[in-house]
């Protein structure tokens, strides 16, 4: 007996008892990782397998969002490793360079720090500027900003059934105060301007 749902254009399907295809997936995912030969290749299974995840319950948003943050998660765990990765090679090469300078003059460990900065400079500004590498600071850095602001959309929902103030809420008052500010300024400045008028009325009607 086959069955299924749909979620959000998806359509996960399973038998017997497992309608909603919840074990199959948890099957799918374990093979995904047993397959994987690297932990990026690990992560970007798990993603394409956990998006087929069905939206359940009487809370979809709060499932989307929880979907949204796993995926997020994810792909800001994957930008760190790329960015290690590349910081790993940036290192060993430098390094390398180093330990062959050492060898071929025999520097006095008195100079080696010198040394070290003399061979490691040059090549981090170069390593900065490659295109692959401001790649992953970009990546990281967008991963990391989606990570966030999921995170902070699903504090809100919760702190909201809560009763307490969310970082919206907090924005909207932030907002109500800087529009009741600059409307006491409007009114001082009329005040102002009201008994400047009268001021000069006083001093024409006393001329």
């Amino acid at each position: 007996m086959g069955g299924g749902t749909h979620a959000g254009g998806i359509m996960v399907t399973g038998q017997g008892n497992d309608p909603l295809g919840i074990m199959e997936l948890l099957h799918k995912s374990t093979q995904a990782l047993n397959e994987a030969e690297s932990p990026e290749a690990a992560i970007q299974a798990l993603r394409e397998q956990w998006a087929e995840m069905p939206i359940l319950g009487p809370f979809p948003q709060r499932q989307q969002l929880l979907q949204d943050l796993a995926g997020d998660s994810a792909r800001y765990q994957q930008a760190i490793n790329q960015q290690l990765s590349a910081a790993q090679a940036f290192f060993n090469d430098c390094l390398g360079e180093f330990q062959a300078s050492i060898e071929a003059d025999e520097t006095a460990p008195d100079d080696w720090a010198a040394r070290w900065i003399a061979i490691a400079e040059p090549r981090y500004e170069a390593w900065l500027d490659q295109p692959e590498t401001q790649d992953n600071i970009a990546e990281l850095i967008n991963a990391w900003s989606a990570y966030t602001k999921t995170l902070r959309a699903l504090t809100d929902e919760m702190l909201e059934d809560l009763g307490m103030p969310s970082s919206r809420g907090l924005d909207d008052i932030a907002e109500e105060l800087q529009r009741m500010r600059r409307r006491y300024r409007q009114q001082l400045n009329e005040l102002r301007a009201d008994i400047e008028a009268l001021k000069a009325a006083q001093a024409a009607s006393d001329g």
